[in-house]
């Protein structure tokens, strides 16, 4: 029987603690068993003990670095072969068509149709004011003319009887009024205007030193139209606007031919009806394996701006809006503007973010369905964080509020019952919307939006060029007058189809510019390989501990335990003197 199994059997403890020191792997407690004096037993007792403090304050710091749940951000090139083609959505800026809008009913029309309000004014006694004289204008615009007065003249003509400057009078026919003037300028361009014009209004006669509080008469009138369209059904909305069959002359995907059927619709609060291309959902997302131009989706749009509303509309064109399928776009907030007489070529680039969850972070999967996303119930689309904090908000004010805002969907099962939000009309309604404003600006709404897990965000540069050519011009008018029966009826009435064409028709091309993208990714600052590798090495560095020599200590704590349950099993026997000084470890001698 061996030593140690020896006292094992006897259920002696510090021979097991002696075996310890003598054969440990250990750097530091094999010097303690072999110092030969007191004095050197102590110096190695006090360097192994003061290596574990710091090593434990080492390793308590370790816990607090990792459970700080701390990440970094990695930023890479990466090449791929094949890429999945964003969704692009089109808006035509004009919501409403002013064919519909002139067979409306009398109160909408009078409201927001510039040309039926100017039928209904009576200018017959409205007299134009004049313009103000010279030093009386306080702009850079000298206005010089000149009046007669026809009373002085006369006095003039009838008085002392002298012959101009001498004693015979000569009558001075009166001179009659100017009917234009010359207005100069600083940078000395001279325009001229009817004396009957009204005068030019300075900025002190405009302003009215209340800023940032009075709204615009045209932002105004956009929000009653706004309210006004809340009140009318989905279906009818959608019919007073421009429709993808009139809006699509042309389609090519890679070169080949796309169609209405290859869109989906949605209505915007702002734009009126909007249509999205390769939005997914059901059908698969579409992709492509070249750059350029020849490798994307390419449209004709028609403008129509003979359908545009008089005085409201006051630019002409699309809304573009290039965004990852089956995820709501938001086109007044990242959206792209193209006019008419243009080519618009939208080179995309790709960017690619991984987010850690949870501990690290708080994104969300973009899979989640949440019953509070009101995009979400009604298009049939992912999560975002856009869509969650106007979700939020909409509810918020439907709640406070007992109105829905008009800038947002109304929520599917309140839709019967509430009543968009008359901030002009409605003095509550406008005090508790601008209060709701101010609890989403100060994040008191706690709407608990996080950001996607992971996203894929696509970035156009835009690029126009003059379109069509002087060449093309006809050819093209020609072929898209065969395409759609507006053109082909309006197209001539008032202007040749060349100035017609460029005032109406519009191209699109939305391609990858290259198929290099970035991608950012978030790792943790500290893995549990990590944690563990630091606590080996603190280790190792203070105390020349191994994992080898802790499986010695977790031994000999379990010879211990098992030798006092041993011992206490046994009846107590009294050893002679000189058997107990036999049993004193050698490391306290």
């Amino acid at each position: 029987m061996s030593e140690r199994e020896q006292h094992k059997e006897e259920g002696d403890v510090l021979p097991m603690v002696n075996d310890l020191l003598k054969n440990s792997s250990s750097h530091g407690l094999p010097n303690i068993y072999s110092a030969q004096s007191l004095v050197g037993k102590f110096f190695w007792a006090a360097v192994f003990f003061t290596g574990l403090c710091l090593m434990l304050w080492q390793v308590y710091e370790l816990f607090v670095a990792y459970f700080a749940y701390e990440y970094i951000v990695g930023i890479e090139v990466r090449f791929n072969r094949s890429l999945p083609f964003p969704a692009v959505t089109i808006c035509n800026l004009n919501p409403i068509k002013q064919s519909i809008l002139e067979g409306s009913g009398e109160a909408f029309r009078s409201e927001f149709d510039a040309s039926y309000t100017a039928d209904k004014v009576d200018n017959s006694n409205t007299q134009p004011s004049v313009p103000v004289a010279k030093g009386e204008q306080s702009g850079p615009v000298t206005v010089e003319y000149y009046t007669t007065n026809i009373a002085d003249t006369a006095t003039e003509s009838s008085g002392s009887g002298r012959k101009g400057r001498g004693a015979n009078p000569v009558p001075i026919p009166p001179s009659p009024p100017p009917t234009s003037f010359t207005t100069s300028s600083n940078d000395g361009i001279n325009s001229t205007f009817n004396a009957t014009d009204p005068p030019l209004k300075s900025w002190d006669e405009i302003e009215n030193k209340d800023y940032f509080e009075a709204q615009s008469t045209e932002y105004i009138r956009m929000k009653k139209l706004r309210i006004a369209l809340s009140e009318i059904p989905l279906e009818q909305k959608i019919s007073m606007g421009h429709s993808l069959q009139d809006i699509l002359l042309d389609c090519s995907w890679k070169g080949f031919q796309c169609g209405p059927q290859n869109f989906t619709t949605f209505y915007h609060y702002q734009y009126g009806n909007c249509y999205t291309f390769n939005n997914g959902g059901e059908n698969p997302v579409l992709t492509t394996s070249r750059p350029g131009p020849n490798y994307g989706l390419s449209l004709e749009l028609f403008v129509d701006q003979d359908e545009y509303m008089e005085g409201m509309t006051d630019a002409a064109g699309f809304r573009v809006s290039v965004h990852e399928p089956n995820v709501m776009p938001f086109p007044e907030d990242d959206g792209l503007s193209i006019g008419p007489g243009q080519r618009s070529s939208l080179a995309t680039r790709v960017l690619e973010l991984d987010r850690l969850g949870s501990p690290w972070g708080d994104c969300t999967d973009a899979n989640l369905y949440t019953t509070q996303d009101i995009f979400v119930n009604n298009y049939n689309v992912k999560y975002s964080k856009q869509a969650c904090e106007r979700s939020c908000y909409q509810y918020a004010v439907i709640e406070e509020c007992d109105c829905a805002d008009t800038h947002f969907p109304f929520p599917p099962e309140v839709l019967t019952r509430i009543r968009p939000c008359d901030t002009e009309a409605n003095i509550n309604h406008r005090k508790c919307i601008g209060d709701m404003e101010t609890k989403y600006d100060e994040n008191d709404l706690k709407c608990n939006c996080n950001q996607t897990c992971h996203d894929t965000v696509y970035m156009p540069s835009v690029t126009q060029s003059e379109w069509p050519a002087l060449g093309y011009e006809t050819t093209l008018y020609n072929r898209v007058q065969e395409r759609n029966y507006a053109i082909r009826s309006r197209g001539t009435e008032t202007l040749n189809a060349a100035q017609w064409i460029k005032r109406n028709v519009a191209k699109l091309d939305v391609y990858f510019m290259e198929f290099n993208y970035q991608y950012i990714k978030q790792s943790p600052a500290t893995s549990v390989m990590d944690l563990l590798s630091n606590i080996g090495g603190q280790l190792g560095l203070w105390i020349g501990v191994s994992v080898v020599t802790l499986m010695e200590m977790m031994q000999l704590i379990g010879a211990v335990i098992g030798a006092m349950i041993g011992k206490s099993h046994r009846p107590q026997r009294t050893a002679p003197s000189s058997d107990r000084e036999k049993n004193i470890p050698d490391a306290f001698n």
